[in-house]
């Protein structure tokens, strides 16, 4: 029959790409053929892209004799050409699938769909690609919200972080001071002006400056007084004396007098030792 005869695909006329369409004529023995060819410039490929809802970019490669495929009916940057090649032998190996591409203009999402061609010794195929800056482009604004909002979110927790450590650090700083003082045997006090474990701990700290020199003053007590009379014993004389004589830049002279209990010991054994330590406070008070 004269169906088995018609042919169409890809031709090569002075090397311009065109789509051709063959079907013999009979009449009604075939005596001849007629050819429809449509010149693949880059018209015929944009009107092929208004043909889709997405912003695809087509592209015809043609490639001859198993040499590398070359681009027609489109600009590529020249450093992209071994890039086609390597991607069109890949795509087509995955049977069309499409696969990510890194142009000079960008990455894209690909595929090549083979295209039959009249001549037997070329290959033709059809190259799709989707700029992903395009597919993008859409949200943008929402992109630039999002890392608006998290630029500011890090701001805000960094900020946030930064009282944080400094609410904590000020206090902690003023408590290791605190103790530094204490190590040292001054007073020392911390400004409580929270009640969390901070503030509590600073409590804490406080309690315990208070109760070592209050333990620091009744062993200095112990050390300067007599225990049974509670009046200063010679260890506290010879402070006073040693102060006065510091005291008195012009050299003078430090008198003390000296007051004794003749029979000291016979008294204490016949009236006791609480009523001698009575007897010394009011001698002392009396003097």
């Amino acid at each position: 029959g004269v169906g088995q005869y018609d042919a169409s695909g890809a031709l090569m006329i002075d090397v311009e790409p065109y789509q051709a369409i063959s079907a013999p004529i009979g009449a009604p023995a075939p005596v001849g053929w007629v050819v429809f060819a449509a010149k693949l410039d880059r018209n015929e490929l944009n009107s092929l892209e208004r043909l889709s809802a997405a912003p695809l970019n087509a592209a015809l490669l043609i490639r001859k004799g198993g040499g590398p495929w070359r681009t027609m009916g489109a600009a590529f940057n020249p450093k992209d050409s071994a890039l086609i090649d390597r991607f069109a032998l890949r795509d087509l190996a995955a049977n069309g699938r499409a696969l990510p591409l890194k142009l000079a203009s960008g990455p894209s999402l690909a595929l090549v769909k083979p295209l039959k061609t009249l001549d037997s010794g070329a290959q033709a195929g059809l190259l799709l690609s989707y700029p992903l800056a395009k597919a993008l482009a859409p949200y943008q604004p929402m992109l630039w919200a999002v890392g608006l909002l998290g630029g500011f979110s890090l701001l805000a927790l960094l900020t946030g972080s930064g009282l944080l450590a400094a609410s904590l650090t000020r206090p902690l700083a003023a408590l290791d001071e605190a103790a530094r003082r204490l190590a040292r045997g001054e007073h020392a006090h911390v400004e409580v002006t929270s009640d969390d474990e901070v503030g509590r701990l600073a409590e804490s700290f406080n309690t315990m400056a208070a109760e070592i020199g209050e333990r620091e003053r009744r062993i200095t007590n112990l050390a300067l007084q007599d225990l049974e009379t509670e009046l200063p014993n010679r260890r506290a004389l010879v402070q006073r004396l040693e102060a006065l004589d510091a005291q008195d830049a012009d050299g003078g002279v430090v008198v003390c007098a000296v007051l004794g209990v003749e029979r000291f010991a016979l008294v204490r054994s016949a009236i006791g030792y609480s009523l001698v330590a009575v007897m010394l406070k009011e001698l002392a008070a009396r003097a």
